[in-house]
């Protein structure tokens, strides 16, 4: 039912029109409405205030939202201060790190040029990666001993399998006494330290002796055991000059030729997997890791400069992520605000819409049954009192304009302000060489001192 409909039906407008025509009311010269024109008028009137009052409750429920949810107590000062103190706090709590890592750099670095000195070395360390050394140690025991395998196989009683056993023994056995002579005295054979020559230089040639006479006796056990398969290693073990340079068979000869090659590269890979001169190594790697240390302290520090900074930012990031969303939720606002007052307009229409039909209803039933002339007045409108919903919608929006207005002066305030301290602290993540300049200097003088106090002479 329509809200005209609803009207009529509640005032009874048609009936009260014919029952005023049959009594000729109103008068020809009446200037006033009629009763029941007044009852309706007032009526749809009550109406739109109605309207309008919900209009307005609802425009204030809005409003009370937004002053009572917005926050614009954004301390600037207090945001400079807190990022500056976070960075500062990080540099100088990690500065002693970098003071301390840079004299065990500078302690390394004199100890390795120390050494270089001090032994005439122009060259510098090379030394291979250690598990490229020991793989190729395996592989030639490995190598040598499928090679082997088949020349003891052909006397075993036990075949392939019992020849590949008693050559991988064998095999270890020479690659040991190799890589012995490599390691140790080949490497202080051509030492600086001249009286490393006393022990070296014997026991160098006693483990090339030592291991020439042990793959001669390979040699002689093979030999021995096409004879007599039942022949052990101690029957042929001797150091007589006449057995030890008798002929041998072709194949003992290519026995001991495998075992004095891999002999070879076992020494060849002892000599150089702790770098050519004893001492060298591990006074670079000592130099090295002392360096990458350095490195990693700046890196460190770095990292809890930028952290601290990120920690001290967080809550800031999270202020203005919420000024953000104050911004959005009162722009979103100021539409539902605008679509309301269109709503109630529209409803505060419709009521003077149905009040304006049924008043012409019943002025029309009304003219048609009357004897007399209708009232001059039946041809004019009826006018309801109206506010403006949509300029009081525009007054609350205004008034919200400059709530959003300081949250987005405070928003960019904030942000130029961490902007500011991210530039400062890009200067001091910068200066972070410089800092470790300055700590390498202290440290210097500290291992000066140092020395000094070694050496007997009072300290500074």
């Amino acid at each position: 039912m329509s809200i005209a409909d609803q009207i009529k039906l509640k005032f009874r407008v048609i009936k009260q029109a014919q029952n005023d025509a049959a009594s000729d009311l109103p008068p020809a010269d009446a200037r006033d409405l009629s009763d029941t024109e007044s009852a309706v008028v007032a009526y749809c009137q009550q109406q739109v205030q109605k309207v309008e009052d919900a209009a307005r409750a609802e425009f204030d429920k809005y409003n009370r939202k937004i002053v009572g949810s917005v926050d614009t107590s954004l301390d600037s000062g207090d945001i400079a201060v807190r990022l500056n103190n976070a960075t500062s706090q990080a540099r100088s709590e990690y500065r002693s790190q970098i003071e301390e890592a840079q004299l065990g750099l500078l302690r390394a670095r004199r100890d390795y040029l120390l050494f270089r000195r001090r032994n005439e070395l122009e060259f510098e360390p090379e030394y291979p990666n250690t598990w490229l050394v020991w793989t190729v140690m395996i592989v030639a025991i490995v190598v040598e001993s499928a090679v082997n395998a088949n020349f003891f196989g052909q006397a075993s009683a036990t075949g392939l399998l019992g020849g590949f056993m008693e050559a991988f023994m064998i095999s270890l056995s020479n690659v040991a006494i190799g890589f012995i002579l490599g390691c140790w005295p080949a490497r202080y054979v051509g030492h600086r330290i001249r009286w490393h020559l006393f022990w070296a230089l014997p026991v160098f040639v006693i483990l090339i002796v030592w291991g020439i006479v042990f793959n001669r006796w390979v040699a002689l056990y093979r030999d021995a055991l096409v004879l007599d398969p039942e022949a052990v290693p101690a029957d042929i073990i001797t150091f007589d000059p006449g057995v030890l340079l008798a002929p041998m068979s072709f194949p003992s000869v290519m026995l001991m030729g495998v075992g004095l090659f891999v002999f070879g590269i076992a020494a060849f890979e002892g000599y150089r997997v702790f770098g050519a001169y004893p001492g060298y190594r591990s006074k670079h790697l000592r130099y090295l890791a002392a360096e990458e240390l350095s490195n990693d302290v700046k890196d460190d520090v770095r990292s809890a400069i930028e952290g601290a900074f990120s920690q001290a930012k967080a809550p800031i990031s999270d202020l203005i992520s919420g000024i953000r969303q104050q911004v959005a939720s009162i722009t979103g606002h100021k539409a539902n605000v605008m679509a309301l007052a269109k709503k109630y307009e529209a409803q505060g229409d419709a009521v003077e819409a149905a009040c304006q039909k049924v008043i012409q209803d019943y002025r029309s039933e009304n003219a048609a049954i009357r004897q007399i002339a209708a009232p001059r007045y039946f041809s004019e409108g009826v006018e309801l009192t109206r506010s403006d919903l949509m300029q009081e919608a525009q007054q609350y929006c205004a008034s919200w304009d400059s709530f959003l207005e300081e949250l987005k002066q405070e928003s960019k305030s904030a942000l130029s302000i961490i902007e500011q301290e991210r530039s400062a602290l890009e200067k001091v993540l910068a200066e972070i060489d410089d800092v470790t300049k300055e700590a390498a200097q202290r440290a210097g003088e500290k291992a000066d001192a140092e020395k000094k106090e070694l050496q007997g002479e009072p300290g500074t």
